[in-house]
């Protein structure tokens, strides 16, 4: 027979196996699996493309955030960082015909308005934001803008 206080640490244990397990059993990809997000090089501005390929599998809310940083020397400096902005992804939703930076990074035109250089762009998606559910999504792409000739 246990005692009370034997109970409640077998409890503790349960309960923190529980909770790890959530993390195993459901992994972001279970509600958003972000397969590919390439920044293609463009010209000075140009719209800047991106090869964006992603399966919302079930509803969920979400929050998103775009920062963009410049390479000077050896030193990667920050360009911009859209505001976190809350979506709600349901399965279906199209992506439009021409994904590109803008579209990304809409909240902050200093992330797609973009001098001839070296940059690199980082997406976070927050998955379930707040709740026992949260999970992270974070891709990163470098690309070049090149400079106008004329």
């Amino acid at each position: 027979m246990l005692t009370a206080d034997e109970k409640i640490g077998v409890a503790a244990v349960v309960v923190t196996l529980a909770l790890a397990g959530a993390d195993f059993l459901f992994p972001a990809w279970h509600w958003f699996d972000v397969d590919r997000v390439e920044v293609l090089s463009a010209a000075e501005g140009q719209p800047v493309p991106i090869e964006y390929t992603r399966d919302i599998k079930r509803p969920f809310v979400g929050d998103w955030r775009v920062k963009v940083w410049r390479a000077e020397g050896d030193e990667w400096l920050p360009v911009c960082a859209t505001p976190v902005t809350r979506e709600t992804y349901e399965p279906g939703t199209k992506l439009p015909d021409a994904v590109t930076l803008e579209w990304f990074a809409y909240t902050d035109p200093d992330c797609y308005r973009l001098e001839a250089g070296d940059y690199q762009m980082e997406v976070v998606w927050t998955i379930n934001p707040g709740s026992f559910w949260e999970r992270e999504v974070v891709r990163r792409d470098t690309f070049r803008i090149a400079a106008n000739e004329g």
